[in-house]
This record gives structure tokens, C-alpha cells and sequence, in this order.
């Protein structure tokens, strides 16, 4: 089974956390560091769910691939400014080697999964990632958010074989 979907949207980090004190018994008080972690994560609930197949019963059991390509906004210094103002400058760069990090961007989305397409995050046993900012085209900007392929590993003559990629090309 395969399941992709996009989530519109800034995407958002997960696994930072802040100290807030102690409790009276003594137990650390601990929070999301970001605070827009909650809302993205539900962002990508809704969007996981409306792509599940209507028969959908239950979270994949096995193991998964996870493929994603983050699209992010553009930092206002990859624009020009004055009379070409909003058109892309030459040397910006389309692929994000800055922060977030992809990591902490797969961490709120593998979460956010857990229960609704698999039963763990620990079921992923292929990832394959990418981060690009958005395109821009005469004027006009993609849509910043992720792109999600989750493939289900088949169990065929007793060996696990993937099909993850089959059929799935970049936007």
C-alpha cells in the first residue's frame, strides 16, 4: 500500500524542548520549544487521513519507506529590491542547506503520523528526504509545505520487498 499527500503549509520542527521549573513532587516541567510544532502536526494528520483509501482500517503494521520533499519559504535576502523588487536574485540558491533542520522536520512529521498511517516511527526503515525552497516563476511562488510518499514493504516468498518509488516522481 502507498499513501502520498502534500500538507500546505510552513513546516515545523519537532524535538527541542524548554524547561519550565519543577512541579512540587519534584517532576521536570517540560514544553515543545516551538510553539507552531502542535498546529503543523496537526496540519499533516488531516491531510494524512483525507489520503487514506476509504477502507482504511488500521496503521501499517510492517515496515515502511518514507519519502519527503520539504519545499520551504524563501528568505526575504534571496529577493532583488527597488524597481525589480520580488523577482528572485541569480545567486539564490533552490536547495536549503540551512536551518531548519531535516531531521527535526522529519521528527514533527513522523510523529504526527504515528497511529494514523503506522503504529511507530520505528517501522521506517528507509528514508529518503529532500529540502528546496519554493520556485519561483514570474512572479509567482510555489506553495511552501511537504510532499509525503509512504510505502509499505510486501512480504512476497518470505522476504520483505519495496516498492517504494514505484510510480512516484517529483513535483
Amino acid at each position: 500500500m502507498n499513501v502520498s499527500f502534500f500538507v500546505h503549509g510552513n513546516p515545523q520542527t519537532a524535538g527541542s524542548r524548554s524547561f519550565y521549573g519543577f512541579t512540587k513532587s519534584g517532576k521536570a516541567i517540560m514544553a515543545p520549544a516551538n510553539k507552531q510544532q502542535k498546529s503543523w502536526q496537526e496540519l499533516v494528520r488531516i491531510e494524512a487521513q483525507l489520503a487514506l483509501p476509504l477502507a482504511w482500517k488500521f496503521p501499517i503494521a510492517g515496515p515502511v519507506t518514507l519519502a519527503t520533499l520539504w519545499v520551504l519559504p524563501r528568505p526575504k535576502n534571496h529577493y532583488r529590491t527597488g524597481k525589480y523588487c520580488g523577482t528572485l536574485r541569480k545567486d539564490a540558491p533552490s536547495i536549503c542547506a540551512v536551518k531548519p533542520d531535516e531531521d527535526k522536520l522529519q521528527r514533527a512529521l513522523r510523529d504526527a503520523l504515528t497511529k494514523i498511517v503506522w503504529q511507530d516511527d520505528a517501522q521506517v526503515v528507509c528514508c529518503f528526504s529532500c529540502k528546496s525552497y519554493v520556485l519561483v516563476e514570474d512572479g509567482c511562488e510555489s506553495m511552501p509545505g511537504v510532499h509525503v510518499r509512504v510505502s509499505q514493504y510486501r512480504l512476497i516468498d518470505g522476504e520483505y520487498v519495496d516498492f517504494a518509488l514505484d510510480g512516484w516522481q517529483q513535483p
